[in-house]
This record gives C-alpha cells, structure tokens and sequence, in this order.
C-alpha cells in the first residue's frame, strides 16, 4: 500500500490553506497545512512529514493578501516541525517522526509572523517559542498531548488562551484517577 492512498485529503477533504475569522473583536488566521508524504511505501513513510514547496507558495500568497491586518496568525499541521525533547525510544523513531523540511517550515512560520504553531502526530506534549530571527517576535510551537489514545504515557490535553499583542498562556490538564486536573508544572506562558 502506498501513502497515496492514504493521503490527508482522502481523509480530511480539501482544507483550505486559509481561514480569517473573528473572536472577541480580533482577528484570527488559521493557516492549516498538510505534511502528509505523497510517496512511498506505507509504513515506512507513514511517520515522516515534509511541506512541498507549492504550499510554501500558497501560504507566501496568502500572506500578501493579509500583509496589511493585524492578525492572530496560527498555523496547524499534523507532524512535528522539530524534534520532540526529552522522548525515550530506541533513538531511531524520534528521527523519523519529524518532518524533512521542519526546521525550514519553522523557519519560514516565524519570519513570517505566525504566533504559534500547533501539531500533534506522536502526541507526545511540550511547547518551547523559537526565535530565528531576532527582529521578529517569536512563534511558540505546541505539541498536543492526548485524551483518549489507549497506552500513552499521560493521557493530556492542552488549553490555550492567545491574547492578542501580548502573548500565549498554555495550561495542560492531565488526567488522575478522579479526573483531568491542571498539571501545576506545564502551565506556560509564552510573551511576543
């Protein structure tokens, strides 16, 4: 079986790259990208991700058309644009499961101005706010935990609260045995 057919848009549909909406007054632009690989053989390539260059072009036009609004920019995708800190496994998988292209997709995300970038893929939860270019404000790039995948390590999840020219404070709720409680030490706060 090939990942062709098994690919993002014969699952999800057509997502657009683009969408502005307004929350509380501000508005918001969630840029939604598939990192999906097109090619290969399934498994192999089913953990790696890469973001094709005629994406990169269509988020670059997108960009122009809101070169002017002031936005909250947030950019979603499934794998993860870097490397997970702190997972244990046999020091193969951790390679694999981060995209081709994801330190030139972060890369490209802060320059442009994304305030935070959300993914998921080994739901394995950490945040951290990246900086490769020191005259832009910094992207915070969050991995989701889980709440419902059978055998992680912690079953989690994370609620974010984005306030507009200020900053990102993240609370992780994770679950005990009497509930989801807020985990005292991953609640961040991340300031632009």
């Amino acid at each position: 079986m090939t990942s062709g057919s098994r690919n993002f848009t014969q699952v999800f549909g057509d997502i657009p790259l683009l969408r502005t909406l307004n929350v509380k007054g501000f508005e918001v632009a969630i840029f939604s990208f598939d990192s999906t690989f097109r090619s290969g053989l399934w498994p192999f390539t089913s953990n790696r991700g890469q973001i094709l260059p005629t994406a990169f072009n269509a988020f670059n036009r997108a960009q122009q058309e809101l070169a002017d609004r002031e936005l909250v920019r947030i950019v979603q995708l499934h794998h993860h644009p870097l490397p997970v800190p702190y997972k244990t496994d046999d020091g193969v998988k951790g390679v694999l499961t981060t995209m081709t292209n994801g330190a030139t997709f972060a890369d490209r995300m802060q320059e442009c101005g994304a305030h935070v970038i959300l993914h998921g893929h080994e739901h394995f939860p950490y945040s951290c706010k990246i900086s490769y270019h020191p005259d832009q404000n910094a992207t915070v790039v969050v991995s989701a935990g889980t709440a419902s995948q059978v055998g992680n390590r912690e079953i989690s999840f994370n609620y974010l609260t984005i306030t507009p020219r200020v900053g990102v404070a993240l609370t992780q709720y994770v679950y005990r045995e009497t509930g989801f409680a807020i985990s005292r030490d991953a609640t961040r706060v991340f300031d632009w």
